[in-house]
């Protein structure tokens, strides 16, 4: 799809409407480059729609070198402009994990902390997993654009 447009600051959706999110908040904070692919600013837009409420992004783009800074993984999406990390401030990370899911491919929950979501949709069709260590756990879930699963199927006795 190409780099995202923007204009006077902030993103354009592919439709061309200005989106909630700004350069500023989706730039490498170490570079000020902002590499993002307008298909993560659509389902973004998509999500921000479902919450109905402002997103904070913890992390958009990052460069190779701030990406080794805060231990990120090695073909990390944030380096192709493919992901974010964001947290909702009026919704339990529950509820939007669940919207989240019906506005990306790839969503991972780090309960109390916040939520990764990107648009690779190489990860294949329905599967989800669970991965507990490295001092948090996490929820990971490809759902292949059209979630089928329950909350209680992906979630378990995790949300308890």
């Amino acid at each position: 799809m190409g780099l995202a447009l923007i204009e006077r600051g902030q993103f354009l959706t592919s439709e061309g409407v200005r989106s909630h999110f700004s350069v500023a908040e989706m730039m490498c904070p170490c570079c000020q480059v902002w590499n993002v692919e307008q298909g993560l600013i659509d389902a973004a837009e998509r999500f921000r729609f479902l919450v109905q409420e402002p997103v904070y992004v913890n992390s958009g783009y990052r460069c190779p070198k701030h990406n080794l800074e805060v231990s990120g993984a090695r073909a990390s999406r944030h380096m192709m402009g493919l992901a974010m990390d964001f947290r909702l401030r009026n919704k339990s990370i529950w509820t939007a994990f669940n919207f989240a899911i019906q506005a990306f491919p790839r969503v991972i929950i780090y309960p109390r902390r916040f939520i990764h979501a990107d648009i690779d949709e190489t990860f294949g069709e329905h599967w989800h997993r669970v991965k507990r260590g490295d001092g948090y756990d996490s929820i990971e879930v490809a759902l292949g654009g059209h979630p089928e699963l329950s909350p209680d199927q992906i979630f378990g006795d995790f949300a308890a």
